[in-house]
């Protein structure tokens, strides 16, 4: 499960999580403007480095050790245990979050298949919100699930690289059977 840090994605059970880095980066870009501290910096460098490590990462390197996944834990460690300015509450209150969910921050670089963001399911979430604002509702529960069914067949097509057309084609025909 790839989310915030919001309380209840917490007691949802799942097999790991991954703390979206998308999120944090924009959170460390709001800290840099509000306290311009080095510390989240060095907070940004190490995720830049994480995600162009997962970039290179081929499946098999995530059945072995990887050092460089070795050297990020220890760097981001020596990073959690630097002090940041007590004055910067909100920066503070940061830091103290990604020591309490540190075991969260790098999961992507273990997992395969464990994205390092939610982008994707926000990506299929906002179809829904575009189709609200254009149209305001649905006219009726059976119309709001037939549209839901349809856009996870186009999203299942697109995501595996398959025809769209085809997939409309054949569902019909699954469902069937």
């Amino acid at each position: 499960m790839v989310h915030d840090c919001w309380k209840p994605y917490f007691s949802t059970d799942c097999q790991t999580r991954q703390i979206c880095i998308a999120r944090l980066l924009r959170e460390l870009k709001y800290l840099d403007k509000l306290y311009n501290n080095s510390w989240t910096g060095d907070f940004k460098d190490l995720i830049s480095v994480a995600l162009e490590l997962k970039r290179e990462l081929r499946e098999t390197d995530y059945l072995q050790p990887v050092e460089q996944r070795n050297r990020l834990e220890t760097r981001l460690d020596e990073l959690l245990l630097k002090p940041v300015d007590i004055k910067h509450k909100k920066l503070l209150v940061f830091k103290n979050r990604m020591i309490k969910f540190r075991e969260y921050l790098f999961t992507f670089l273990y997992h395969y298949n464990v994205p390092p963001d939610n982008n994707g399911s926000e990506r299929a979430v906002g179809t829904f919100k575009v189709k609200q604002k254009i149209s305001g509702l649905f006219r009726s529960e059976k119309g709001a699930q037939d549209f839901a069914v349809i856009r996870s067949i186009i999203d299942t097509a697109i995501k595996n690289s398959q025809n769209v057309w085809a997939a409309l084609f054949l569902a019909p025909k699954a469902r069937a059977e």
